[in-house]
């Protein structure tokens, strides 16, 4: 079963500051990935962060929260892994 993928507003500012190319790989890969089991694929972040969840798709991290009862993965920025947890 599916999750929904619901991308917050800032996420397209996020998308917009890549290069085209990173930017539809970054996009495919959270379709195929997240959508299907996103626990497989994201790690929990710790700290100040917890509840939250990061996907790694080479030096970006995608950071979402999950809605099991739901089915609803949001995704709530796409940042460069020196800039992510700032």
């Amino acid at each position: 079963m599916t999750y929904e993928l619901a991308w917050n507003e800032n996420v397209k500012d996020d998308l917009r500051r890549l290069s085209k190319n990173d930017a539809v790989r970054i996009i495919a890969a959270v379709k195929e990935h997240l959508a299907e089991n996103p626990l497989a694929h994201g790690k929990p972040l710790k700290g100040m962060f917890k509840g939250l969840y990061r996907y790694r798709r080479g030096d970006y991290r995608v950071i979402f929260a999950v809605d099991h009862e739901a089915r609803l993965v949001r995704i709530l920025h796409i940042k460069h892994r020196k800039n992510a947890y700032r």
